[in-house]
């Protein structure tokens, strides 16, 4: 597998144009989750996130995640660190319920369990 399809995978097939055309076609309201994707210091972390306030160009979460600061573009890019390391996709309906189930809010995993990742998103069937 080569680094961008790995790429690919972590996102979930979520890239920008394809996030910003999420959101515009259905419009996100304080309250709603959404999942936050890094991939900082080596490591992959998902975060169920709750949308506490949105505008016509942004939405904004009650904490900061990683290096970026705690509002998204409605094309996922972070708006302190629009270079992709954090990104906001649309809630993953399979990984919300998993994180429930197991009762996380987030879950990390480091370049040491890449393959843990991998058979994580195998074992979700979302990549």
């Amino acid at each position: 597998m080569s680094t961008d399809d790995r790429h690919v995978r972590v996102y979930f097939g979520w890239d920008f144009d394809k996030t910003k055309r999420f959101y515009k076609e259905n419009p996100p309201v304080a309250g709603d989750n959404a999942l936050i994707i890094s991939t900082q210091a080596s490591c992959v972390t998902y975060e169920i996130a709750k949308i506490v306030r949105v505008s016509a160009a942004r939405i904004y979460f009650d904490k900061s995640f990683g290096w970026g600061g705690s509002s998204f573009y409605y094309s996922g890019k972070n708006c302190w660190s629009p270079k992709g390391q954090t990104r906001l996709v649309p809630p993953i309906d399979k990984i919300v319920k998993f994180m429930k189930r197991a009762n996380k809010v987030a879950i990390t995993f480091t370049e040491f369990q890449r393959e843990d990742l991998f058979k994580f998103l195998d074992e979700i069937g979302e990549g």
